[in-house]
């Protein structure tokens, strides 16, 4: 019976951490890469330097859609679902080891 707490628990606490993946809409991405003869350049998006002639020409004024967002809140739901996680497989780790010791057949150990 413990055992079976301790995976539902668990269950919950996965779900918990499934949950931002449907709250938070679209990932946007903040950088391009940009491949050049033989080396990689990583430059923001958000970078008012189009021409790429030098950091003396980048505008202290950002891009529309490029203001900085606050701090999600989702990793909340991470951390509770990691906690409960771990309550839930403490049960099950060291109980459902012994259970499957007590309960099996020589022919099936």
């Amino acid at each position: 019976r413990l055992i079976a707490i301790g995976s539902v628990i668990m269950s919950l606490g996965t779900f918990l951490i499934a949950l931002p993946h449907f709250f938070m809409g679209h990932y946007n991405y903040e950088t391009a890469i940009r491949f050049s003869s033989n080396s990689t350049t990583v430059t923001s998006q958000c970078s008012n330097n189009s021409s790429g002639t030098g950091p003396d020409e980048i505008s202290s004024v950002p891009l529309p859609g490029c203001e900085e967002e606050g701090g999600s809140p989702m990793w909340v739901y991470i951390l509770v679902g990691n906690l409960l996680r771990g309550i839930g497989e403490t049960p099950t780790g060291p109980l459902g080891v012994s259970y499957l010791d007590d309960h099996a057949t020589e022919d099936n150990a």
